[in-house]
């Protein structure tokens, strides 16, 4: 069966620019592993919410078509946890004191001790 696709984003009326990413696998892989496509929010209004929903689209295409094997609900998972990952990891590139004081702050409300 041959899948068909198209896809759009739109700004809206409350923005200035849009923060949505989208995408698709490679023909080839996508024959061999099955079809992914991707849909990122950047949740808007929050800072480089364009940044965090590109490289969410990035990691899970390239992360379920690298992904070896028969198992595509792992390869999936595996794609999402490394996605995550890598979107917290650019959050603390881009804004080290912000989530260190959040990191903090969720520690306190936990009522834990943890330093960073």
């Amino acid at each position: 069966m041959k899948l068909s696709h198209s896809a759009r984003t739109d700004v809206g009326k409350t923005r200035d620019h849009n923060e949505d990413n989208f995408g698709v696998g490679d023909a080839e892989p996508a024959e061999q592993l099955g079809e992914l496509l991707v849909v990122c929010d950047g949740m808007g209004g929050h800072a480089s919410g364009e940044v965090a929903s590109a490289i969410g689209v990035e990691t899970l295409v390239a992360g379920y078509y690298g992904e070896p094997g028969d198992d595509r609900p792992h390869a999936l998972e595996q794609a999402f946890e490394q996605a995550n990952a890598n979107i917290y990891a650019r959050r603390l590139e881009d804004f080290p004191v912000a989530a260190k004081e959040l990191a903090r702050k969720r520690c306190h409300k936990h009522q834990k001790d943890w330093s960073l």
